[in-house]
């Protein structure tokens, strides 16, 4: 009784967020929109002042930044319906890595241990979860660390694990950080997490925080969704 209140206050306040986000995203994308055509200008007028140049630059890739928060509270808010496919397990894992490490490892020691099996789902959406999350591991050791992606294939469900070797949970944290806006970074927008929630439960799964972390020194987060999300 108590984790089905729990669920029904979560889908009650994302709701709320949804109603917002849909009202107040039109708003903001327009004046965004603004911002970065005439900077896309500013910056082929002034392709030869290198400094004002790499300003322009900096205001862009800002808009973008700001763009990306939208997409990603309007997805948590009122995701879309999956689009269902069969994909390699080994493939969606490293594609996801190296999206977030946006090709360069050479910081990380990066671990990836994935079956080859095919299994069912949004890949595109699976894939930005698990980018999510190894991301964070990335960023909570900015200096190089450690990072442990391990997927698992059952009969019934998929399990994808990301351990890092950085600070970890603790139990406080470990209880708000699946609340949007909640972060311990001074650079974070408190998104990434419900994010990644959200697409598991639109698969039929769920999102695994363990506080008592991992052997590498750092946090354990997995996510499990049914092996095949359309039976």
């Amino acid at each position: 009784v108590h984790q089905l209140s729990e669920r029904i206050h979560d889908m009650n306040k994302m709701a709320a967020l949804g109603t917002m986000a849909s009202g107040i995203a039109h708003e903001i994308r327009n004046p965004l929109n603004a911002v970065q055509g005439y900077s896309e200008l500013i910056r082929r007028q002034l392709s030869g002042d290198e400094k004002l140049s790499a300003w322009t630059t900096s205001i862009v890739a800002g808009v973008k930044e700001v763009d990306a928060i939208i997409s990603s509270l309007l997805t948590i808010a009122r995701p879309e319906p999956l689009h269902l496919c069969d994909f390699s397990v080994k493939e969606l894992c490293s594609d996801a890595a190296a999206r977030a490490t946006e090709e360069d490892s050479s910081s990380w020691q990066i671990e990836l241990n994935a079956p080859a099996s095919e299994i069912s789902g949004d890949k595109i959406k699976l894939r930005q979860a698990l980018r999510n999350l190894i991301a964070n591991a990335i960023n909570v050791q900015p200096d190089g660390g450690k990072i442990r992606v391990t997927a698992t294939v059952d009969s019934d469900r998929s399990t994808f694990l990301v351990e890092d070797s950085g600070a970890g949970f603790n139990h406080s944290t470990a209880a708000r950080c699946r609340e949007p806006f909640f972060t311990t970074r001074a650079d974070g927008c408190g998104l990434g997490l419900p994010l990644v929630e959200t697409i598991v439960r639109l698969h039929g799964g769920a999102l695994e925080i363990d506080p008592s972390g991992s052997d590498l020194g750092g946090a354990r987060i997995s996510f499990w969704i049914p092996s095949n999300p359309r039976n």
